[in-house]
């Protein structure tokens, strides 16, 4: 059983695909599991992790027959590893050589701590650094509703707290959240929930390196699709006509807190935060409201 687990899920990936790779067995920190899961590409992607896993024995390859959407090729590689900690990795992403020896001493060191990850620098399709991530987003408050504060209003500031999803998590935490729904922006409520569990910590060193470029979901997907086809990105067989991010984040956190194992006086100061960060989001979720007859009408 290793140490740690990476799940790497990739569609499509040739671009970058062999420099994420070879970012992570680069890792000063070697006890370590590499599960890739190819969701049905069609270009070399194939080519490039069998001739990875056939020259390292820490790598597994899996293929699925058909494209299972974003969030079942997400949750796939976590189901698939057997490590203490876990880390998902993107195929255009790159990471430090002391990205895993970093944060696993953290997780060794301190308990209370759920997930840990390192400073964000922006790089673009060269590889060159474009902008670094600024200001420390560690989250910890011994209360679980102290530790939402912390995070909405990282939010409200519009820092990149949102990136800590490809730190390292605790294996046994991660299976608490039911991992990523598959609906927009589940990511955020995943988040939410692990924070119900412990701790954010931050190591200041810029050890991560998010990829900004034309064809990244980030990028792409706002940008031009419409909501049903944004639904479609985080699930294949998704059918739903009728799509509403902001309404469906806001109940799911809502439900992830009531379902939390927090006793009731803890829940009810949580929603606090929860109602804060939606308040100012008002705007976002009046649009949706008078999106809903386009959408019945098959117009977004």
């Amino acid at each position: 059983m290793p140490h740690v687990s990476i799940g790497l899920p990739v569609y499509n990936g040739e671009n970058f695909l062999a420099e994420a790779i070879d970012s992570i067995l680069a890792q000063t920190f070697k006890d370590f599991e590499l599960i890739i899961s190819d969701n049905a590409s069609t270009d070399r992607t194939e080519e490039i992790c069998r001739d990875y896993a056939a020259k390292d024995s820490r790598i597994y390859y899996y293929r699925n027959d058909n494209n299972l959407g974003a969030v079942a090729n997400y949750n796939l590689v976590f189901e698939k590893s057997s490590g203490r900690y876990f880390k998902w990795a993107a195929h255009d992403d790159i990471i430090a050589p002391t990205f895993l020896e970093r944060c696993v001493k953290v997780l060794e060191q301190k308990p209370e701590v759920v997930l840990c990850f390192p400073g964000i620098s922006y790089i673009n399709e060269r590889g060159s650094i474009q902008q670094a991530s600024e200001g420390n987003l560690s989250i910890g408050a011994q209360s679980a509703a102290g530790r939402l504060y912390c995070f909405v209003n990282h939010q409200l500031k519009r820092e990149d707290i949102f990136w800590a999803v490809f730190g390292l998590i605790r294996s046994a935490a991660l299976r608490q959240t039911g991992l990523f729904g598959k609906y927009v922006a589940s990511d955020q409520v995943l988040l939410m929930k692990l924070l119900l569990c412990g701790q954010f910590y931050e190591v200041s060193d810029p050890l991560y390196f998010r990829r900004v470029h034309p064809q990244a979901s980030t990028i792409k997907l706002p940008k031009t699709r419409t909501y049903r086809e944004r639904a479609k990105w985080y699930d294949a067989n998704s059918t739903m006509r009728l799509v509403l991010p902001n309404w469906r984040l806001l109940i799911e956190t809502l439900v992830a807190t009531g379902k939390s194992q927090l006793v009731w006086h803890a829940k009810v100061r949580c929603y606090y935060p929860i109602f804060k960060m939606f308040a100012r989001r008002w705007k976002r979720l009046v649009r949706e409201l008078i999106s809903i007859p386009s959408q019945v009408l098959g117009f977004r």
